[in-house]
């Protein structure tokens, strides 16, 4: 049981990132590595704030609001002009950008604040656990799955279920198209990537909670969080969470039973069998390229 709820909630944390990584693909067909450097932003923001005084839930959510804006000056300022320029390769270009701006971003708070780990502030802890039986289940980690299912479920109803996410979808396929019909695809585009820095910051702030937040903090997450995405499918929001969460729990496991070599090991070697098993993941389609 103490797998199940642990990796559970390892699994959720990956959830959001999972499903921070669709919503960016989902309008400009591009794996986001910089998601990482989204979060980590957040959450230095939030600790800062709180440690100034500031109320949680305002140091929370302009935490969440620092990574969004973030993410939307990163579309703005690396992946439009690429997209533009390089209008075939460009979506493969922005990947490779966005792994650079992951490493800066890491460098750069490594300079600002010091690369040591530091402490999170007890104002924006959740300290306490519920029983279950003979274990217990921790505030951080019902507030995780609470937050994952209410994220997951508006997600999936907005872009599947209401004729904004029709838009938001067909932005990606047919861009030009779209802009005939008087639909900004830019500003489709930009809004999309701020919502996803929005979920990368709320990921790491809850992943914060648990570990002395640090520069590096979001590598192995988001390594975790694209094995969910590999196991469930890129161009499946529901499949990249279930994915994530699946994901979460056998890494927890196999880190229990193996060790803890097995918690950062298992994430690549499963990306490496999936992409070469099944691209499109379990619950994914394949794409066909349009001229």
């Amino acid at each position: 049981m103490d797998v199940v709820i642990t990796g559970a909630q390892v699994g959720a944390q990956y959830a959001l990132l999972a499903i921070a990584v669709a919503v960016m693909y989902s309008t400009t067909r591009v794996v986001n590595f910089a998601i990482g450097t989204f979060a980590v932003a957040g959450v230095y923001v939030s600790l800062k704030l709180a440690e100034a005084g500031w109320p949680a839930l305002a140091a929370v959510a302009l935490g969440c609001l620092a990574a969004a804006v973030i993410a939307v000056a990163m579309e703005v300022i690396v992946a439009v002009p690429l997209l533009r320029r390089l209008p075939g390769d460009g979506p493969g270009v922005v990947v490779v950008a966005s792994i650079l701006v992951l490493e800066l971003g890491r460098a750069g708070l490594s300079v600002v604040f010091g690369p040591n780990p530091l402490s999170w502030p007890s104002s924006l802890s959740l300290e306490g656990a519920i029983a279950l039986g003979d274990n217990e289940v921790t505030h951080v980690a019902l507030v995780t799955y609470a937050v994952s299912g209410v994220v997951l479920a508006a997600a999936y109803l907005t872009l599947y279920r209401t004729g904004i996410g029709a838009v938001v979808r067909a932005v990606a396929e047919r861009p030009g198209t779209m802009g005939l019909v008087g639909v900004n695809a830019s500003r489709v585009r930009m809004v999309s990537w701020g919502v996803a820095g929005l979920l990368s910051g709320v990921a790491g702030i809850l992943l914060a909670g648990g570990i002395s937040p640090s520069p590096g903090m979001m590598v192995n997450p988001l390594i975790g969080a694209l094995a969910g995405v590999a196991v469930g499918g890129l161009t499946s929001l529901l499949g990249s969470a279930v994915g994530a969460f699946a994901v979460g729990i056998t890494q927890t496991a196999a880190a229990m039973w193996v060790g803890p070599l097995a918690f950062t090991a298992f994430p690549v070697i499963l990306i490496i069998v999936v992409l070469v098993v099944r691209p499109q993941g379990l619950f994914g389609r394949g794409e066909v390229e349009r001229a």
